[in-house]
């Protein structure tokens, strides 16, 4: 069995709980009583014990929580250019395939 890397855990630790952090903000404005909102609930609750409060520092979290920030700020102009192509395209083709043209009657 290998031998864990602390330093790597810790890492993933502080992820498991801003994440964890991000999908209870996201239960906050899900509807009560729905099917999504149980199954976020319940996810929460399964990952939760593997990151109990106080596990990982408040200063560990923030630098996630910022690097994780930063890093969708750079993947922005990627994903803006990837839209922008793909409004490019005339309307309802995907992938490039060409649409299929009416034949007029003979």
């Amino acid at each position: 069995m290998p031998t864990p890397n602390r330093g790597l855990e810790a890492a993933a630790m502080a992820k498991l709980a801003v994440h964890i952090q991000a999908l209870q903000t996201l239960l906050a404005v899900l509807p009560a009583g729905s099917d999504i909102a149980r199954d976020v609930r319940d996810g929460i609750s399964k990952m939760a014990k593997h990151v109990p409060p106080g596990e990982v520092s408040q200063g560990v979290q923030m630098t996630e929580a910022q690097r994780a920030l930063m890093q969708q700020r750079q993947q922005g102009p990627q994903i803006a250019a990837m839209r922008a192509a793909q409004m490019q395209q005339a309307p309802g083709q995907s992938g490039g395939q060409p649409q299929p043209q009416p034949q007029s009657p003979a």
